[in-house]
């Protein structure tokens, strides 16, 4: 914990009496003044924090709340990076009968069919299209990087070769035909070595069909690219449009007059203007960002800011046990939930997501310990700071300064998966799938009911819910034993790891746990972090809904 300083006061806190009070009983130099004069001093940190008595609870109620807190930590942060299958194991999950793929049903697709999508969208257009092939390097650039993007996805392989097709002619399409053949050769010689304990039986069989007809598939492209369009029977047509839609039946009639080929992407200027307002939106974020956290800096270091947060003096365990219970509360939902959406049928599903929404009542449990509600307000931040108008205000500046930071932090991420790769590649293992976020899948099926579901989770359950857990209770805790900067360091990675991204992708919910954490110290109050929290949520997921609609 940082230093105190017992004799200094804000200026707020200056004692109002006259400099020279007069002499004798009761005046200057009597104990019974000086011993109330100390008594109403704010004592504050070296960094201007004012100093608080310690919270509610024992040193055996905070070796308990430790202890759960660490195991619901290993135990939730594990089981949000357990593979699936294995989490079906832990709950005595029923085998499932994997069904076999239908050749007449839509391919399997990941985040290569979504950027295969985009490019064939912009070159079904006449306006759009010269600009996408008039330059033959950065043609067969994009055809790399969707190409890379379909790792450990079959299907999108074949996507891009048609895209390849599009930009590049039928010779390379021809030749990216037999590359991606013996791609898909080489992942199933890996996976089949690892078939075993990644895969049950009938699972496995599955996705030896699906690779087979991703075969038929190259196969039927092979013909198109070879011998034109007028070689493929009503048969492979059906097979290019009912597995790969509006990009087989556009990829199907290349070498026709363009007045020939089917308009089945629609105008590209809804997406245009969408990704118009994306890059505006982050080049403001990166210049204004980038403008408003040098001044920042300089503030912070120049010595004139207050950080209004106030510090407990260590001792309490109350903030500690509102974290421990809604790990305890949290891990019991997802493993609920999991053996929920096994057991029971997909009608009970949504229900049970729903018990989430429970947990918003877990940062009140300091009020059930006894703790004061003005007391317990100060303490988690539950309170308007120097006005709401002004907290909010500071919640946007602040996460206008945390947008730099959180792109740095998406690049350590970019980086470190790149490593991985090339480690994985130096073992003699198959590249790493692109990875995939439950966020965009949940977003992109198309169902109402979970993208409301999800976005008002994502708006206002995490806002609330998570920022007086992580920013609230942990981190006034943690503050109350260490400096700031380590207690948002250690709040902002518990926080991120409890997320299903990955070990490596977590860097952006690091650089956002940091920032939200400092908010925190800054304002005292919770509000700005929960106005950040909101805006950052509120703006991905709104882009990412645009994006998606102006795509199907």
């Amino acid at each position: 914990m940082e230093a105190m300083d017992p004799t200094h006061r804000p200026a707020e806190h200056a004692d109002p009496s006259p400099p020279y009070p007069p002499k004798g009983i009761g005046g200057a130099g009597s104990p019974l003044v000086d011993s109330m004069r100390v008594q109403h001093e704010t004592r504050i940190t070296a960094r201007g924090n004012p100093i608080t008595p310690p919270d509610p609870g024992t040193p055996g109620s905070r070796r308990v709340a430790l202890f759960l807190a660490i195991l619901f930590a290993v135990l939730a942060i594990g089981w949000q990076n357990l593979p699936e299958d294995l989490q079906r194991r832990v709950v005595f999950a029923p085998p499932q009968a994997v069904p076999m793929p239908d050749p007449a049903a839509a391919a399997p697709g990941g985040v290569g069919e979504v950027m295969a999508r985009v490019y064939f969208k912009f070159l079904s257009s006449p306006q759009f299209r010269p600009v996408l092939v008039q330059n033959p390097s950065q043609a067969r650039d994009i055809v790399d990087q969707v190409e890379e993007m379909s790792v450990g996805v079959p299907a999108d392989r074949v996507r891009a070769v048609m895209l390849a097709g599009e930009m590049l002619g039928a010779e390379e399409a021809l030749a990216r035909i037999e590359a991606a053949r013996e791609a898909i050769e080489s992942e199933w010689a890996a996976n089949d070595r690892t078939r075993d304990t990644e895969h049950p039986e009938d699972e496995w069989e599955a996705i030896r069909a699906e690779r087979e007809l991703v075969r038929g598939d190259l196969g039927v492209l092979e013909t198109l690219y070879r011998d034109g369009p007028d070689a493929l029977d009503d048969q492979a047509r059906a097979r290019l449009e009912n597995r790969y839609g509006d990009i087989g039946v556009y990829a199907s009639t290349l070498g026709r007059p363009a007045e020939d080929r089917p308009d089945v992407f629609g105008s590209p200027w809804p997406m245009v203007l969408v990704l118009l307002g994306v890059g505006f939106l982050l080049l403001f974020g990166l210049l204004g960002g980038g403008a408003m956290l040098v001044i920042g800096l300089v503030w912070f270091w120049s010595g004139r800011r207050r950080l209004r947060m106030s510090v407990a003096e260590p001792g309490g365990s109350v903030m500690l046990e509102t974290y421990a219970l809604f790990l305890a509360g949290f891990f019991v939902y997802v493993v609920g939930v999991t053996a929920v959406r096994y057991h029971l049928p997909p009608q009970y599903t949504m229900p049970a997501l729903l018990l989430q929404w429970l947990l918003i009542l877990v940062p009140f449990w300091a009020l059930l310990r006894g703790m004061p509600g003005q007391t317990f307000r100060e303490a988690i931040g539950l309170h308007r700071g120097t006005g709401l108008l002004r907290e909010i205000g500071a919640g946007l500046l602040v996460y206008l300064a945390s947008v730099p930071v959180f792109m740095f932090g998406v690049m350590i991420s970019a980086v470190l998966m790149f490593l991985w790769g090339l480690a994985r590649e130096a073992m003699g293992l198959n590249p790493p799938p692109t990875p995939s976020n439950p966020i965009v899948e949940l977003a992109g099926s198309g169902n109402i009911v979970v993208i409301l579901f999800l976005f008002t989770l994502a708006t206002i359950w995490a806002p609330i819910t998570e920022e007086l857990i992580f920013r609230g209770a942990l981190y006034r805790h943690a503050r109350s034993r260490m400096g700031w900067f380590w207690a948002a360091l250690v709040t902002a990675l518990l926080f991120a790891y409890m997320h299903s991204y990955g070990p490596l992708m977590v860097g952006p919910l690091i650089a956002l746990g940091f920032m939200f954490a400092f908010m925190r110290e800054w304002r005292g109050s919770i509000i700005p972090s929960m106005t950040a929290h909101f805006v950052h949520n509120f703006t991905v997921l709104t882009v990412l809904l645009a994006v998606l609609a102006t795509l199907y």
